[in-house]
Order: C-alpha cells, then structure tokens, then sequence
C-alpha cells in the first residue's frame, strides 16, 4: 500500500498530461475575453455588416490623417 504522502509527491512531480492542462487553461482565457470583449464590438459589426453592398460601405470607417 502507497502512503499518502508518496502518493502525493509522485503526482507532483508527475508532468504527464501538462500539456493538455495549458492548452485548455489558454482555450478558457481565449473564450474568457471574447465573452467579455464581443459585447463592446457588437454593435459596430452589425453596422458594419448590415451596411455591406451599400454605399454607406464607403463611409463606414473614415481613417485618421497620417501623421507627419
């Protein structure tokens, strides 16, 4: 029988599976702030599409002057 606190240090020191642990913590973080960032950008998109095949397309997104 493995004492609980072998057990615990060999799954502490057991890297196996870490990989796929970071790529789904990223994959959370990803969907996190695009949860919390397409609220903000909604309504420009849908401008955006809804004027596509229009000729508010052309003035749709005016540009800043270049710098100097």
């Amino acid at each position: 029988m493995v004492s609980a606190s072998k057990l615990i240090r060999r799954l502490a020191n057991d890297e196996r599976g870490q990989d796929l642990v970071e790529y789904g913590l990223l994959v959370s973080i990803f969907a996190l702030g695009c949860l919390v960032i397409f609220p903000d950008i909604e309504a420009g998109l849908r401008t955006a599409f809804g004027n596509w095949g229009t000729s508010a397309v052309d003035s749709s997104w005016i540009p800043d002057a270049p710098l100097p």
